[in-house]
């Protein structure tokens, strides 16, 4: 039995395989001749013969191991094992942040915590005077007459949510 000289150099191929790297393979294969369908060709990449089963065999065998070597550029399995355990453990992070709120709104809290005054508008009586919020809320506050206490005056704008001051400081 004869054996081309494409059989031999995959049969020396899987022979020297284990030492053999990707490049070195894709290398011998684009070097090796062509003989099968008698063209002659340098390269059974070159090969014309649109039935040349060593063409054939060649182009999906390159193909092959030029896949390999992308994934092994991307990272081994435990690379990517370690890569996908970190982004689980980052997306469990972003949705215990997410729970509390956007970067917009606990600003907006951070800044509604911040206590104010409310701006005083009039009497309507002895007992009771009319306070404005800054997002234009009416708050009606009873006390006794002439006393500001404070003791009928909510902490909170129920509209914003800001922090009321009432102290009678400045």
């Amino acid at each position: 039995m004869k054996l081309s000289a494409t059989s031999l150099t995959i049969r020396s191929y899987w022979k020297a395989r284990d030492n053999m790297t990707e490049s070195e393979a894709i290398k011998i294969l684009k070097k090796d001749s062509c003989y099968e369908c008698a063209q002659g060709t340098d390269s059974p990449l070159n090969c014309e013969y649109g039935g040349c089963r060593v063409a054939k065999a060649t182009r999906v065998a390159i193909q092959a191991l030029e896949e390999v070597q992308q994934y092994r550029e991307i990272g081994t399995l435990e690379e990517l094992q370690n890569m996908k355990s970190d982004y689980f453990e980052a997306l469990s992070d972003w949705r215990q942040y997410r729970k509390i709120g956007t970067l917009e709104e606990c600003r907006t809290a951070a800044v509604n915590q911040t206590a104010k005054k409310p701006i005083f508008s009039h009497n309507l009586s002895d007992t009771l005077s009319v306070f404005h919020c800054e997002c234009g809320n009416t708050i009606k506050v009873s006390h006794d007459i002439g006393i500001m206490n404070n003791n009928n005056a909510p902490n909170y704008c129920s509209n914003c949510g800001c922090r009321f001051d009432w102290s009678n400081e400045e």
